[in-house]
């Protein structure tokens, strides 16, 4: 039998009206205070606009620089909290200048597969394969409180 209208629109409700876990917040709240925030006038709405460099759909406007600087930080805090709660690296702040280089030999099609990923990601294949290397370093995982699904799907904790 299906789930009637209102049961189903409440247990979407709970879930989007949740709390994200201790760990999330405390992750997100060593980035985001990193990353730069600018703030302009904006002739077209009349306001302070802002927008987070590092992330660009955390954005905010307000009547002053410090409140608009603000809204874009909370912003910028709850988007880093959804993407590490669906086990996704935030971008880092500043990145660090990588002066060590390995070699990896590849397949023709695991190269074509490995760059056909990267792609996707909208990244090269250097820093997804990067990435995909150093995944469980750059999630750290915060005492225990990975979810089980991330376990499984990724496969470490």
């Amino acid at each position: 039998m299906g789930m009637s209208a209102r049961s189903k629109s409440s247990r979407e409700t709970k879930a989007l009206d949740r709390p994200f876990a201790r760990g999330i917040e405390c992750r997100a709240g060593e980035l985001v205070p990193l990353y730069q925030v600018i703030v302009r006038w904006d002739p077209e709405n009349e306001c302070i606009a802002g927008r987070c460099i590092e992330l660009l759909n955390a954005v905010g406007f307000a009547e002053t620089e410090a409140e608009c600087a603000a809204e874009v930080r909370g912003n910028a805090d709850a988007l880093v909290c959804v993407m590490l709660e669906r086990g996704e690296i935030p971008p880092l702040s500043q990145e660090p200048e990588r002066t060590n280089q390995i070699n990896v030999r590849f397949a023709d099609y695991e190269k074509a597969a490995a760059e056909a990923l990267a792609a996707a990601e909208g990244l090269s294949l250097s820093e997804h394969v990067r990435r995909a290397a150093l995944r469980p370093i750059l999630l750290k995982p915060e005492n225990g409180t990975q979810t089980r699904k991330r376990d499984r799907r990724n496969n470490f904790g």
